[in-house]
């Protein structure tokens, strides 16, 4: 009986160290992306609740949406798509409660663009929806 429990007991802190180590991994990989894209002039944590060219049923992101000379970017915060859109792409900024028939109890942040040809879109849930709109529609 003491042996199982010792197996057992092995077999959860190998798991909690997985887990922790991939969190540092991802939280260190995130930094690391963040420096990359150069001076960050508006930066916020944001959930991606989904994007155009991507399936419906695809899981929300968590990571920091940030604005810098060049780009807006979701970079996730552990696992999930980045989303990268040069400034000189993004066609519009808005709130919104509704995205591809899924509405919202509160005002999300609607991203447009299109790059090489192709539009695309995406809605992120950020604590200022308006400040994102009013940051990412002033003149460059």
């Amino acid at each position: 009986m003491l042996t199982v429990i010792a197996v057992v007991l092995l077999v959860v802190l190998a798991l909690v160290a997985l887990l922790a180590g991939r969190a540092l991994w991802a939280t260190r990989h995130a930094r690391r992306r963040l420096r990359e894209l150069g001076e960050l002039h508006h930066r916020e944590v944001a959930l991606l609740l989904g994007r155009a060219s991507a399936p419906r049923d695809a899981k929300p992101a968590v990571g920091t949406l940030v604005r810098t000379d060049d780009v807006v970017a979701l970079v996730p915060a552990t696992t999930g798509q980045e989303v990268v859109v040069p400034l000189e792409a993004v066609t519009a900024a808005s709130t919104t409660t509704s995205f591809r028939g899924r509405s919202f109890a509160e005002p999300v942040l609607l991203l447009t663009w299109e790059l090489h040809g192709t539009g695309d879109a995406a809605v992120l849930r950020v604590a200022d929806p308006d400040g994102w709109v009013e940051e990412l529609s002033r003149p460059r």
